[in-house]
């Protein structure tokens, strides 16, 4: 019997719970913040104030979702499939917009940029998905006839002698 190997290195178990360790102490920092102040304090007067931990907090989460971003365009480059390709791609700009703006917003205290830079990615993948979904038949995934006439809009003229085109049509009567 053949045995398959595997062609891509995984982290093992061991490497995902060395992870987990330093956010399970963001967690637990963020946690008892309301009463250590390490992470956040809220002033008498309802004013937000930073606590002593507050970069290291903020530092770890914006360095996982770079970890995460980088994966995301790394197999996004290995990918041979298209539509997983873009899949990836948009995971990474998901993250990316996001991450820019928490850096910048961390740095620069009182800057309203985190939302429109969440907003931004979640426009961009409904787009995607509405794209696919105008393109694409929703029960088997295959393309329907606006896919066919777009793509016969950019073949035709590509058509000529020595690269023709071939167009083979099936029609099917009552298939369910």
């Amino acid at each position: 019997m053949a045995r398959i190997r595997r062609t891509d290195k995984r982290p093992g178990r061991r490497v995902y719970l060395i992870c987990q360790i330093p956010i399970g102490l963001a967690m637990v920092l963020c946690l008892t913040t309301p009463w250590t102040g390490w992470v956040f304090q809220i002033a008498a007067d309802g004013t937000y104030q930073r606590g002593v931990l507050f970069v290291f907090v903020s530092s770890l989460q914006y360095l996982y979702s770079l970890v995460v971003c980088i994966y995301a365009v790394k197999y996004g480059i290995r990918e041979t499939n298209k539509e997983r390709r873009t899949l990836c791609w948009l995971l990474g700009i998901f993250l990316l917009f996001p991450l820019l703006a928490g850096m910048v917003q961390m740095m620069v205290g009182n800057t309203p940029i985190l939302a429109p830079a969440i907003i931004t990615p979640l426009f961009i993948i409904f787009v995607y998905i509405q794209r696919t979904q105008i393109y694409n038949d929703a029960l088997t995934g295959l393309n329907n006839r606006k896919r066919l006439f777009f793509m016969l809009e950019t073949k035709i003229p590509q058509a000529d002698k020595e690269h023709p085109m071939i167009l083979y049509l099936l029609d099917a009567n009552r298939f369910k």
